[in-house]
């Protein structure tokens, strides 16, 4: 075993410049310049692996060349979402004039000083300003020992992660330790990624413990809290929000998309001026608040007088959320989050919509993401019976009005659909949750849970679509799960007391059962049918385990259909026919058969059965569904 190296967590000690290929000029002009002048600097080629690598071993500071050109640049994004991930300073250098950074390198760079150097005529002096800005940096750096110590400097390094049982491989193009970081760049299934950590050697052990972050460009990172998700949590349950309003807040992107957000679900809020209003004319934050009550905090000799404004509106607003959440009722929370697909349809073309979260709790639905006209915050309301509305407020631009029908499965997911609708437009829209479960997975549990029942319930607006065992005209397609092979049955039979459920089957079919004209019977012909029934009803035969599954199976569903009985009422009996020997041969035939069998089977089935099952979470219908995995199991296994 090779001694691994003394783990020393050293920074880099030179500057970095990041560019995109139109700048290389500028690059090298700056590096000339900086040496000139002292400062010890790094210039790497177009190579976003030699970049990262050069970032994690020798960057101290990094000067990113902002234009719209390298905002463009996909290599300068990863770059820079690396470096803003391990937390180098950052220096920015804006090379263009009349140019405001956005999107992904507005976030980055929100909070950073920039030198602005877009005039060849005062070049030198811009220079000498970036220099005295850069000292500082240097400074602390000089007289350390900069020898570097590499643990692993990989560039096809290989990797997997498992998610719910499910094993998922990493492709690496770059994998470095060095200096006690971890660096690196890839793809998996989600999309492009790079990571950064830091590495240390366990006291008097030569282990390494690891703990590093993975970043998906432009999406999410794993291992780190949701800022977004945070702002959100706060906002919806705030009974007041305060502002402190300033230049700096109005030019930050995660106060605007917080604000507009507040703005949306109509909280209270409070503004705090900590400057003068003239410098918030004509920007987001200035029009927001020109409606709003504001407090004055400019003058400190105001101070008291201000803040105690301030807190008797935290006090009425205190009161009015309690009054507020006494009388709300409750309804259910549907999804407290995870992945969330979207689309919406205009002119004929689907659009996709990329969400950062979205959650459905006690009525008020939120979320947040991307799409392809501008980023947007989510939130509205949604009732226990399904109805949902919300806004869809784009930041800085026009809001759409979302309306539609909410529907949840059993595992815990859901699903929107409706329209949308600005002005006079308007079209259809979807959201999903995305299950990471495997249907085999829950199908089993399922199965291991099944439990006879005994049930006299009547379910007089049940439709057939919800039940699984079929009418008449629908038996010849299940029994071509059956091969044509006829075996002898040689056991007692035995007959089934249903006395019970005569009165149940006889007094619900008053109603109208089902969308099937072969689940109807005329109600005038109930009494003088009944001693008939009666009868028929008696020699239906419980299920011997010697017996044939699927020529009992099919046997009662030709007694079914001589009763004509509806779906309804087939279901109703069925749970009563499956159950102490019956329920043993299904257990024992299904926990037998081999796992291709089982799996092949489950797909086999799923593709008509398994989506309405999702609807009816009634024993009996799982019931059913269990017996026709099993009877297609048992098929299986002789073939095999």
């Amino acid at each position: 075993m090779i001694k691994p190296p003394k783990v020393s967590h050293r920074q880099g000690s030179k500057v970095m410049i990041s560019y995109c290929s139109c700048q290389y000029d500028l690059a090298q002009k700056l590096v000339k310049g900086l040496i000139a002048r002292r400062i010890p600097v790094v210039c790497p080629s177009m190579n976003i692996h030699e970049m990262i690598k050069i970032a994690t071993q020798e960057a101290r500071v990094v000067l990113p060349l902002m234009s719209e050109a390298y905002e463009a640049s996909q290599t300068a994004k990863y770059l820079m979402s690396y470096v803003d991930e391990a937390g180098i300073p950052i220096i920015p250098i804006k090379t263009q004039a009349n140019y405001s950074q956005s999107g992904w390198l507005g976030v980055i760079c929100a909070a950073a000083l920039f030198i602005k150097m877009t005039n060849t005529d005062n070049f030198e002096q811009k220079l000498n300003s970036l220099a005295e800005q850069l000292h500082p940096y240097i400074s602390d750096s000089r007289g350390e020992d900069q020898k570097v110590e590499t643990l692993v400097d990989e560039t096809l390094a290989q990797g997997y992660y498992i998610q719910n049982g499910e094993k998922f491989d990493m492709t690496f193009d770059l994998f470095v330790m060095t200096n006690g970081y971890i660096a690196g760049e890839g793809n998996d299934e989600i999309g492009s990624f790079v990571i950064n950590g830091k590495y240390t050697r366990l006291s008097g052990t030569e282990d390494l413990e690891f703990q590093f972050k993975k970043h998906y460009i432009g999406r999410h990172t794993v291992q780190k809290g949701n800022i977004n998700t945070a702002m959100a949590t706060g906002v919806e349950g705030a009974a007041l929000i305060i502002s402190f309003d300033t230049v700096a807040y109005s030019k930050s992107i995660n106060c605007q998309k917080e604000f507009t957000y507040a703005l949306q679900l109509k909280k209270n809020i409070v503004p705090v001026l900590l400057e003068h209003a003239n410098n918030l004319q004509n920007t987001w934050l200035g029009n927001s608040i020109a409606s709003l009550n504001t407090i004055n905090m400019q003058d400190e000799s105001q101070f008291d007088s201000s803040f105690k404004a301030l807190l008797q509106r935290i006090n009425i607003a205190l009161k009015e959320k309690e009054v507020e959440d006494s009388d709300r009722s409750q309804v259910i929370t549907r999804f407290e989050g995870g992945i969330v697909t979207g689309k919406y349809c205009q002119y004929g073309q689907d659009f996709d919509m990329v969400f950062d979260f979205f959650s459905l709790r006690e009525g008020r639905v939120s979320g947040q993401g991307n799409d392809t006209i501008a980023p947007f915050t989510m939130a509205g309301y949604y009732d226990n019976e399904g109805k949902v509305c919300f806004t869809k407020q784009y930041v800085g631009k026009h809001a759409v009005i979302y309306k539609g029908n909410l529907t949840c499965d059993n595992l815990g997911g859901f699903k929107i659909e409706g329209k949308w609708n600005i002005g006079d437009l308007t079209d259809y829209f979807c959201l999903e949750s995305v299950s990471t479960g495997k249907a085999n997975i829950w199908l089993e549990i399922t199965l291991m849970n099944i439990k006879p029942t005994r049930s006299t319930t009547v379910f007089t607006h049940t439709t057939i679509d919800s039940l699984l065992l079929p009418s008449k005209k629908e038996k010849q397609q299940l029994l071509m799960m059956s091969n044509s092979e006829q075996i002898n049955i040689d056991s007692t039979l035995t007959t089934l007391d249903l006395h019970k459920n005569v009165k149940t089957i006889t007094e619900s079919t008053t109603s109208t059962l089902g969308h099937d004209l072969d689940d109807q019977r005329p109600a005038e012909n109930d009494q003088n049918q009944q001693s008939l029934m009666q009868q028929r009803l008696n020699s239906i035969q419980k299920f011997d385990r010697h017996r044939n599954p699927k020529i009992w199976l099919k046997h009662i569903i030709e007694k079914f259909d001589l009763l004509q009985l509806s779906s309804l009422e087939r279901n109703e009996l069925i749970s009563e026919i499956l159950t102490g020997d019956a329920l043993i041969w299904h257990s024992a035939g299904y926990y037998g058969a081999t796992t291709l069998a089982k799996r092949y089977a489950q797909s086999y089935i799923k593709g008509t059965i398994f989506p309405m099952l999702f609807h009816s979470a009634r024993t009996k219908d799982m019931v059913i569904f269990s017996l026709l995995l099993l009877l297609t199991i048992q098929e299986l296994c002789k073939s095999m």
